[in-house]
């Protein structure tokens, strides 16, 4: 299974350009990956993934954390975000939108019936 997030275009704040992507190890790619060094690369709508200058910080056995550039949100759409090396791989899904979601959605209407004359 693979996390799906949602960021917003040109978010400034890096905390919530973090994401936490599953990891595995290369040997059996079931084993949560404990490496500790890999490197991030990023496909932007389907195009062909690029590296990243993000670097994967290890959490825990079989999760690593990941800090988007921000120049790789500022335009919306699809992002696959991969993180590979020596015994690591995961992969993560990030849906640049160009709404904060993390405002809820009645705070979003209220604003909405606020402009509307």
């Amino acid at each position: 299974m693979v996390p799906v997030f949602l960021v917003q275009k040109n978010q400034p704040n890096a905390a919530r350009r973090t994401i936490y992507v599953p990891t595995v190890g290369t040997t059996d790619y079931v084993t949560p990956s404990t490496a500790t060094s890999g490197t991030v690369s990023i496909s932007v709508d389907g195009a062909t993934p690029v590296a990243s200058s993000a670097t994967p910080t290890p959490v825990l056995a079989g999760v690593h954390k990941v800090e988007l550039p921000l120049e790789s949100v500022s335009a919306v759409g699809a992002r696959v975000v991969t993180v590979a090396g020596s015994g690591l791989w995961g992969q993560a899904i990030v849906y640049v939108v160009a709404y904060e979601p993390l405002t809820g959605p009645s705070e979003r209407a209220s604003r909405l019936r606020r402009s509307l004359p």
